[in-house]
């Protein structure tokens, strides 16, 4: 039950990593886009002037979005590495658990045959 339980959380873990992905390649397109109208428009007319203030402070709150995304993607590789390392240990001990129990019918086997 254990282990099922850990696999959910990894398949949930990769769904949210891949919804990050996905949201850091649209704010990148955005941003270049903001940055080629940016280029495009006339600094002299005073209606450009008011919409490239409002532009550039949207590609500051798209860079803050951009930053989040890292965070997000670097404390989802840490759980990841946690979860990987849990699932490793737990891994380890129903192997051994699995190795003893073959050694024990193993010896069982052994005194059956003794008796005989």
């Amino acid at each position: 039950m254990d282990a099922l339980h850990e696999l959910r959380k990894i398949k949930k873990a990769e769904f949210l990593k891949t919804n990050i992905v996905e949201q850091r390649r649209i704010i990148v397109e955005q941003l270049a886009g903001a940055k080629k109208i940016l280029t495009l428009t006339d600094c002299n007319d005073r209606s450009t002037n008011k919409f490239r203030k409002k532009l550039i402070k949207t590609m500051r709150q798209l860079e803050e979005a951009l930053e989040a995304c890292s965070e997000v993607e670097a404390v989802s590789r840490m759980r990841d590495m946690r979860m990987e390392d849990a699932l490793k240990k737990q891994l380890d001990k129903l192997m051994a658990t699995q190795n003893a129990q073959r050694e024990q019918e193993a010896q069982e086997k052994k005194q059956l045959k003794k008796k005989k």
